[in-house]
């Protein structure tokens, strides 16, 4: 599959996994997402499953981190859309939140950068997200 946007298939799947060692709370944070990616022509739409979990040699939790959403590009690098994001922690309750809103995203040869403001629909006011990233 090309990376190259002339090449690419509209539909682009992804798997991501990361493991981080928590020194601090003696623990290990494991982090994994399967995300599809569909774009034509100035539209595109993604849907990112995502879960975390943080273990530790007395207790373990887990979180789904499921989200989703659309752009459109108004200019040459710029989109702009909105999105559903949520936090769902399996074992409490009081820690689940969704929320939804608009979004602003930039993005240049392997870089982007995306910011939303989303706006509670479960348990929370707002969740101002903003997520950078480069691909390798």
């Amino acid at each position: 599959m090309s990376q190259d946007p002339v090449d690419a298939p509209p539909f682009a799947p992804l798997v991501r996994a990361a493991v981080y060692d928590v020194r601090a709370r003696d623990a290990v944070r494991v982090e994994a997402d399967v995300v599809g990616s569909y774009e034509i022509k100035n539209f595109h739409a993604l849907v990112d499953l995502g879960v975390t979990a943080v273990i530790t040699s007395d207790d373990s939790s887990f979180e789904f981190r499921p989200g989703a959403g659309v752009t459109y590009r108004v200019v040459q690098d710029l989109r702009i859309g909105a999105e559903v994001y949520a936090e769902l922690d399996v074992d409490n309750k009081a820690a689940r939140w969704i929320a939804a809103g608009p979004n602003l995203g930039w993005s240049h040869g392997r870089t982007w950068v995306s910011a939303s403001f989303g706006i509670g629909l479960y348990q929370i006011q707002t969740a101002p997200r903003f997520v950078w990233g480069i691909a390798f």
